[in-house]
């Protein structure tokens, strides 16, 4: 306690800020151990609900209908357009590569790849990635061939030897009953 304080300021200051053992035990007994037991034995409704919450199941409440309750024209419920295969031959390199990495297991993924394969690029099985079937000159007047890097979205030289028979065909690519 601090010191040169009078009589009442003692007090006050016994009543704020020090605690009795009284109080002590009051606060072990309700935060405590002996706090959770009761929680667990389930004695007071009002703490088991505010701890433990409620059984939702277990009400009789009608689920919310499904159906909206205002009308919806035709036009809403219907499917967008497919795409079609002329669209993709005007479509840049960069977003053939973007429609077949975003969009896995959807039609457009599939034509994105057979419009890659129309325009000289292969993908490679093993390696996963998109391989031009041209080499390209590096600059030095060497003929290399490139790949296309999806994380650094750019075309990169090849840095090994590539195995040619991990390629997939050109059956293997093409979209039955849309492609040629």
């Amino acid at each position: 306690m601090p010191e040169n304080l009078t009589p009442e300021e003692q007090r006050k200051h016994q009543a704020l800020y020090v605690t009795t053992l009284q109080a002590s035990h009051a606060l072990r007994d309700k935060f405590g151990m002996v706090g959770i037991l009761e929680v667990v034995r389930m004695s007071d409704p009002h703490l088991n609900t505010l701890a433990l919450g409620m059984d939702l199941t277990g009400r009789n409440d009608t689920p919310p209908r499904r159906e909206p309750e205002f009308y919806l024209p035709q036009s809403y419920f219907m499917n967008p357009p497919s795409p079609k295969l002329e669209h993709f031959s005007k479509f840049s390199l960069e977003t053939l590569f973007y429609m077949f990495y975003s969009m896995p297991r959807d039609q457009q993924q599939a034509l994105a790849a057979w419009q890659l394969y129309e325009r000289g690029w292969l993908y490679h099985k093993t390696e996963k990635m998109w391989i031009a079937a041209q080499p390209q000159d590096d600059g030095a007047g060497n003929a290399r061939n490139v790949y296309y890097d999806p994380m650094a979205w750019e075309v990169k030289y090849v840095p090994k030897e590539v195995d040619q028979a991990g390629f997939l065909t050109k059956e293997e690519v093409r979209v039955r009953g849309v492609t040629p």
